[in-house]
């Protein structure tokens, strides 16, 4: 989460330096979702920008969303109203995480 709020920073930032906007308000805007897989413990920890939630397929090809509580994306004027969701997921042996942008599905 402390990525993703520096990150938000620099949009925001960015934005306003080029757009001549009001501190705080971007044109821009992005998502961004970061995730680290232990191997060991087979845990995933995640934290999502205004992202499309991952989708996990388990060995047996069961999917479905991770439930991950959506949040706004980076350089909005909401993004640092509250801080960064921080989730942790088991992905058993076997399974797939699909990080995919928003072009595919809309």
């Amino acid at each position: 989460d402390e990525v993703l709020e520096h990150l938000d920073e620099t949009v925001t930032l960015l934005d306003d330096a080029e757009s001549g906007l009001a501190a705080g308000y971007s044109a821009l805007g992005s998502t961004c979702c970061i995730a680290v897989y232990d191997p060991v413990s087979h845990r995933v920890t995640l934290s999502s920008a205004g992202h499309l939630p991952p989708i996990l397929v388990s060995p047996d090809g069961r999917a479905g969303p991770l439930p991950v509580r959506p949040h706004p994306g980076l350089g909005t004027e909401f993004a640092l109203r509250e801080p960064y969701g921080v989730h942790t997921f088991v992905a058993p042996p076997g399974s797939l995480l699909a990080l995919y942008t928003d072009g595919l599905v809309e």
